[in-house]
């Protein structure tokens, strides 16, 4: 059974194994198009902390950005790019509309995968390297145990009724904002697009990070191997 709490930096967890105390990288690469369904198995890399080092980890410790502010300082930004797209472009006529809203929506998303990239980035170097050392660091294997992976006819349906409504629910979190902005045109659409870019930015980094601090991980297994062998 897995005791994971979360830690003060963003993407690290806190692994409690009996007395030791692993801060666990959870970045990994999934598919956005996997996001809804949780991972049965993931490998990650966990660092053994010293008994003195876990409180500087510790949420009541938390500092520096967290990822709202990060996408936050990007807003101004999106709204400015759509201003101005919308200035440039004012001279065109109506059938052109969709067009230039497909292309700043285009630049919108690339500017926030690329501070998505900037910010996940940014999150080692908010690990003190004295505070982790190589020769301590380990695999952690997490994965779920057989008897609870539903094999019959209707383990399987509920999966599949499960996982449907996972990616029913964020059709509908990310599709609304979308056909409101290619829909609308009364000069509104400069804060869908804020609202398009917060959620690709969650939606993104999500598939960079595992959820194992997540109550649906609490029953998984886990094994933790030496990171040099």
């Amino acid at each position: 059974m897995l005791d994971v709490k979360v830690s003060s930096v963003y993407s690290y967890v806190l692994l409690h194994d009996k007395e030791k105390v692993y801060l666990v990288d959870t970045k990994y690469t999934n598919s956005l198009f996997n996001l809804p369904k949780p991972p049965e198995k993931v490998t990650l890399i966990a660092y053994l902390l010293e008994q003195h080092s876990v409180s500087n980890f510790e949420v009541n410790n938390a500092k520096g950005m967290g990822a709202v502010t990060a996408v936050l300082i990007t807003q101004p930004f999106v709204a400015l790019i759509y201003n101005l797209g919308k200035y440039l472009f004012q001279g065109f006529e109506e059938n052109y509309y969709a067009v230039i809203k497909l292309l700043l929506l285009f630049v919108i998303l690339a500017i926030t995968t690329i501070s998505s990239q900037i910010y996940l980035k940014s999150l080692k170097k908010k690990i003190p390297p004295n505070l982790i050392q190589k020769s301590k660091t380990f695999y952690l294997k997490v994965y779920k145990p057989k008897e609870l992976i539903k094999r019959s006819f209707r383990g399987r349906m509920e999966n599949i009724l499960r996982n449907m409504l996972g990616y029913i629910l964020g059709l509908i979190i990310i599709g609304v904002p979308l056909c409101l902005y290619f829909k609308i045109n009364n000069g509104s659409e400069s804060a869908l697009l804020i609202v398009i870019s917060f959620v690709f930015f969650f939606m993104y980094i999500s598939t960079k990070m595992s959820p194992i601090a997540a109550p649906g991980y609490k029953n998984y297994d886990f094994v933790i191997k030496d990171g040099h062998n």
